[in-house]
């Protein structure tokens, strides 16, 4: 049985992606929707390849989004660590942040995005406090 389903786990999500790339393929070649609508898997992959290779324009920005989401992910441990050991040693602390903890469970991270560029406009520092809030905020 377990080699049965660790096939079954390769092949179904490999089989999906299949067709969902045939899916795409045939959907942007119909005349119906223009190139700029949706591009064909090709037309893609010749753009990422053009933009990381050939003159490497891409390069910049990969660098400056990996340097935003590894800040977040050290500012959401930096703060999620501490907060987790206070709240497992402290009772009092443990019943007053607990029910905050919960409210901001349940509140979706696409929603406070608009709620970050409003209270810190637009910039490095929304996008950082934004994978913070998500790092923080995961639920594991």
């Amino acid at each position: 049985m377990p080699a049965k389903r660790s096939w079954l786990t390769i092949l179904a999500p490999v089989g999906l992606g299949l067709i969902l790339l045939g899916v795409w393929w045939l959907a942007a070649s119909t005349p119906a929707v223009p190139d700029y609508i949706l591009p064909s898997p090709g037309d893609v992959i010749d753009e990422l390849y053009a933009g990381l290779i050939s003159p490497g324009d891409m390069w910049p920005y990969i660098g400056v989004t990996m340097t935003e989401s590894l800040l977040g992910c050290l500012m959401g441990f930096a703060v999620a660590l501490p907060l987790a050991i206070v709240i497992y040693r402290s009772r009092v602390v443990s019943a007053a942040v607990l029910p905050f903890l919960g409210t901001t469970q349940a509140i979706p991270a696409v929603a406070l995005a608009p709620l970050l560029v409003v209270w810190m406009h637009r910039g490095n520092i929304q996008r950082i406090l934004s994978g913070t809030e998500y790092r923080f905020g995961e639920k594991r």
